[in-house]
């Protein structure tokens, strides 16, 4: 058995969960001394000390004690299964579908890729080819066909998706790997989205693309909002442009931000289905 194979486990799992032992020390109720300690081998918890800390990794005490787990990387902990990561994403950023639309062919494309779409996310793999494009294409020729709104919201859901294609791939496969570890906070998600745009290649892109979908993503909402049975979504998507900085606006992209979280909140609290959804996943995340 490996020397203070307990102690080695825990200060592992506290790196790769990105925890300073302060940190935590205060998520399983023990000092940053004591949890030092631990990892050090100079003490022993009790057992009730160890259920704790083994659930807060989502390990077994027995797990802790006695198997090798320095070689856990991030995504192994608490892994989410695909079809976990695909649901949030659908609460987060819902497709619409109806039997009618369906039997629009572009429609029909776009939605497939769509799927395709969110289980590569899920995966935390890197989008390839022209999909992106091929799905807004798709969706914007399925209004012009159907003028149905489910083919309207999904317009709106693959210019979110372009948008976030602009952003440096390798932190958002990041924050999607938080994900899938089920250890993502919005303040997080936030924080490392503006560090994101403060480079001068996406500010760039940033900005045309701004011109580039103004106009579309306003009449798309408005659309939405137009329709009884929609503004409750129209105002959601509004509240998420601002939320992602996806507006054109004299304002810095972190007042926008701010902006957007207080629309959501306002929102949620006058009973907006989709507010309060995306609230309820963010935190329960």
């Amino acid at each position: 058995m490996v020397e203070n194979q307990l102690g080695k486990n825990i200060r592992h799992l506290r790196e790769v969960n990105g925890e300073t032992l302060e940190e935590l020390g205060s998520k399983v109720f023990l000092s940053k001394t004591t949890i030092s300690g631990y990892e050090a081998g100079r003490r022993k918890p009790d057992f009730d000390k160890l259920v704790v800390i083994a659930k807060h990794f989502g390990k077994t005490v027995d797990e802790l004690l006695h198997t090798d787990l320095t070689g856990i990387q991030a995504s192994d902990i608490n892994d989410k299964s695909v079809s976990d990561i695909i649901e949030i994403y659908r609460k987060i950023f819902p497709l619409f579908s109806s039997e009618e639309t369906m039997r629009n062919s572009r429609f029909r494309s776009a939605y497939r890729l769509c799927e395709k779409v969110l289980e590569a996310f899920a995966k935390g793999e890197n989008l390839r080819g022209h999909i992106v494009d091929d799905i807004w294409d798709c969706f914007l020729h399925a209004v012009d066909e159907t003028e149905a709104l489910e083919a309207v919201a999904n317009l709106v859901w693959s210019i979110f998706l372009w948008w976030s294609q602009i952003n440096d791939i390798q932190k958002m496969l990041a924050l999607q790997n938080k994900l899938q570890s089920n250890r993502i906070d919005m303040k997080g998600v936030i924080q490392k989205y503006q560090e994101t745009q403060r480079t001068a290649e996406v500010s760039e892109k940033k900005q045309a693309f701004r011109q580039d979908f103004k106009e579309m993503i306003t009449e798309a909402i408005k659309a939405l909002k137009s329709d009884t049975e929609w503004a409750e979504l129209g105002d959601y998507y509004l509240a998420l442009t601002f939320l992602f900085d996806m507006v054109d606006t004299e304002l810095s992209s972190e007042f926008n931000i701010t902006i957007g979280k207080q629309m959501l909140v306002a929102y949620a609290e006058l009973g907006n289905t989709y507010a309060l959804q995306f609230l309820a996943t963010v935190f329960e995340l």
